[in-house]
């Protein structure tokens, strides 16, 4: 691209290439013609194992060249900055033939190197003069020069360009770049122009993005972004759990949720009754979802595996809706049953032999930048008339130190549209198995409450035909028989 400013620069001529001959040409730009630099950051997971935020690397090889005392060096270019909701540092810098980087310019914060101020939105047209006779460079930009500053260590060559970038935060940062020379006084060593000359893929880090774009064309689809939602509520807020990447294996995704509750021992016997709703973790290759509990030795000795629209291989499910499941264990015979959207199975015998209980939790792990995303809401578990815990995501929440560092799940409105009545205010419809059957209560109100029933979130919906009773404050409705559909809710008149 030709970039202009307030003086016209004369293709390949070397304007400024020492200190005493800088002047207006280093005035800020007024804009680029033709094609400019688009570079987009990634996860800085899907390089290291424990990375947490964003990364960008540009590594231009262009030969090894040496240089006499007194020889002098010329880097020029025209930049924007990565910027973003959190913006960390952008690096430029020239690498010798070692690989050591002797030459860094550093923007930051509105700062070149903590000295000189850069405009943080716009183009900024950057000029290093570089002499190997004094081991020193001065930095220009838009004009306004530094004193020298000597290399960051001792070097008599040159053989590369560089662009790092580190920041915080889960959202893409975006940085622009153009008319990239490096030059000496008889040679042009590198030029990238986005027009005809072009970096090579091989020179970004693996998934970089570095493409020709019109200047201020800051529209892109973002690649770590996962809107996968169920297609209605269950009861109020939900849990929307979304996965890290990183957490020891570069490029992938993870998730756990470890809910420890205290140690239940069942030596003589004993039963647990497990229930939630879940929309299992979905996504650009997605794995499986697991949903287990640990016994006292910390093994999962029951799990729950959700993968390719089958639970266990056995039990189908909906991958991108809302998924009833119920589970009733049995220490006495080792085994459990399991119902999901009102198909039973069982009972199964535990993954391991354990008479204890203390902890809930759920794992997941997938390849690929874009996160996983996963629901869950009315998650409970039970022993008799003993609540282990009770998560409904409206009142209670996990703790943050029930899940691994970066992981989140957050209560939001699945829905679409904002509820008709406020999440607090309305009654929570509980579900409690009998022996008989099962019993649904809810906070008594002078409001006229329907419930229903339906196979599906997304309905249709029909009246639950019982009688209902008043119960300590409650409203209760017994059903003798458990229907085979899965999903209830309250329909509250005010």
């Amino acid at each position: 691209m030709t970039f202009s400013t307030k003086m016209r620069l004369v293709a390949g001529a070397l304007i400024g290439l020492f200190r005493g001959l800088m002047s207006d040409a280093l005035a800020a730009p007024e804009g680029p013609a033709g094609l400019a630099g688009r570079a987009l950051t990634i996860p800085e997971g899907a390089m290291f194992p424990l990375g947490q935020g964003q990364y960008f690397e540009w590594y231009q090889y262009f030969g090894e060249h040496r240089f006499d005392a007194g020889q002098k060096l010329e880097l020029s270019l025209a930049i924007i900055p990565f910027a973003g909701a959190a913006a960390g540092e952008t690096f430029v810098g020239l690498d010798d033939e070692d690989g050591a980087t002797f030459i860094g310019i550093k923007f930051q914060d509105g700062l070149v190197n903590g000295r000189l101020p850069y405009k943080q939105e716009i183009w900024n047209l950057v000029k290093a003069a570089v002499d190997f006779g004094t081991q020193s460079y001065t930095v220009a930009v838009n004009g306004a020069e530094t004193e020298p500053i000597p290399f960051a260590q001792p070097s008599v060559s040159v053989q590369a360009f560089r662009v790092n970038y580190s920041g915080p935060g889960k959202d893409q940062a975006l940085g622009w770049f153009d008319s990239v020379s490096v030059a000496s006084a008889d040679a042009t060593l590198l030029t990238v122009d986005f027009d005809a000359q072009l970096p090579g893929a091989q020179s970004l880090c693996p998934q970089c993005v570095l493409t020709p774009k019109p200047p201020g064309d800051n529209a892109f689809e973002p690649c770590c972004r996962n809107t996968i939602r169920p297609p209605a509520r269950v009861d109020g807020l939900a849990g929307r759990a979304e996965t890290t990447s990183g957490h020891g294996m570069a490029g992938d995704q993870y998730f756990e949720w470890y809910q420890y509750f205290g140690l239940r021992r069942f030596d003589s016997g004993g039963q647990l009754e497990l229930a939630f709703y879940i929309l299992p973790f979905a996504g650009e290759e997605a794995g499986a979802t697991s949903v287990g509990l640990d016994s006292v030795e910390g093994s999962t000795f029951f799990e729950l595996v959700f993968q390719a629209g089958l639970v266990n291989e056995k039990l189908a499910y909906e991958p991108l809706n809302w998924n009833a499941v119920r589970a009733s264990l049995d220490f006495a015979t080792q085994s459990y049953t399991l119902v999901v959207n009102g198909a039973e199975l069982g009972p199964v015998p535990f993954a391991l032999s354990s008479q204890s209980v203390q902890a809930f939790r759920v794992n997941h792990r997938s390849e690929g930048l874009k996160p996983a995303v996963a629901w869950f809401d009315s998650a409970e578990l039970r022993s008799g008339a003993e609540e282990l815990f009770n998560f409904d995501f409206d009142r209670t929440l996990p703790g943050a130190e029930s899940l691994c560092e970066g992981c989140a799940l957050t209560a939001e409105d699945p829905a679409s549209s904002p509820p008709q009545v406020a999440a607090a205010d309305r009654p929570k419809l509980t579900l409690r198995p009998t022996p008989h059957g099962m019993s649904l209560s809810w906070s008594s109100r002078p409001t006229a409450d329907v419930l229903q029933v339906s196979a599906s979130p997304a309905g249709p919906w029909r009246k639950v035909e019982a009688p209902v009773r008043l119960e300590g404050g409650k409203r209760v409705v017994d059903l003798q028989s458990l229907p085979s559909a899965g999903f209830f809710r309250l329909v509250t008149s005010p």
